[in-house]
């Protein structure tokens, strides 16, 4: 793998610790909106407003920043925490190889059948991971979905299959690697996908809203 091993490895320990703290994003919400509806408590946003209520909450008071602004600094922050973690990943994987530098000569490749079988195991799950969100997008619209998710995951693919084919584009290498080429190309054109599904739904909704428009002006 042109060295790249252990970028590799410590990718896939981050994207497993991502996957982790999604998990628990979700069942965590769940559980919290459950108690919630059980205990018979509603969120402050469920309210509806009367003649009293205050046009701003108790938060927004004069001088303090909006909600949009606090909204921007956090995603901001979180952002560039996000790649002061790759790059401290990446970091990291320089020292490992220097303290473990690879042959003069690589190795002939290898083709085993139990990397082999992992690897198209791997590529159908990846595959198969982008079916659910392309029809939960087709349900809600694409409402909730993060578009800056598949932006950096398309990206990251790219990259992946050109790092594979670029470091040896002999027949043999291909093959070697043809199923994580497979996982990462062909999720490509399913986050294609996505991608139109987001600016086509986009798109019928802001013709909504101009269509809306123009019959309250008439």
């Amino acid at each position: 793998m042109a060295g790249l091993l252990p970028t590799i490895i410590i990718l896939a320990v981050y994207y497993t610790l991502c996957d982790i703290i999604l998990l628990y994003q979700i069942y965590y919400y769940r559980w919290k909106r459950h108690q919630r509806h059980r205990l018979g408590i509603r969120h402050h946003n469920d309210v509806p407003p009367t003649e009293s209520s205050r046009l701003l909450g108790d938060e927004e008071t004069a001088g303090a920043p909006s909600k949009w602004q606090r909204l921007l600094l956090n995603r901001a922050l979180l952002y560039c925490l996000g790649f002061a973690f790759i790059f401290a990943m990446g970091f990291g994987s320089v020292i490992v190889k220097r303290r473990h530098p690879a042959p003069a000569t690589p190795p002939d490749e290898v083709i085993e059948w139990k990397s082999q079988v992992l690897g198209y195991i791997s590529a159908a799950c990846y595959l198969g991971s982008r079916i659910p969100q392309i029809i939960k997008n087709a349900r809600t619209k694409c409402a909730g979905l993060s578009l800056a998710l598949f932006i950096f995951c398309l990206t990251g693919n790219i990259t992946y299959v050109l790092s594979i084919v670029v470091a040896d584009p002999s027949r043999r290498h291909i093959i070697a690697n043809a199923s994580w080429l497979a996982g990462s190309g062909l999720t490509l054109f399913l986050d294609f996908f996505v991608l139109y599904q987001f600016y086509h739904y986009r798109s019928e909704a802001d013709q909504l809203d101009s269509d809306s428009e123009s019959e309250s002006l008439l």
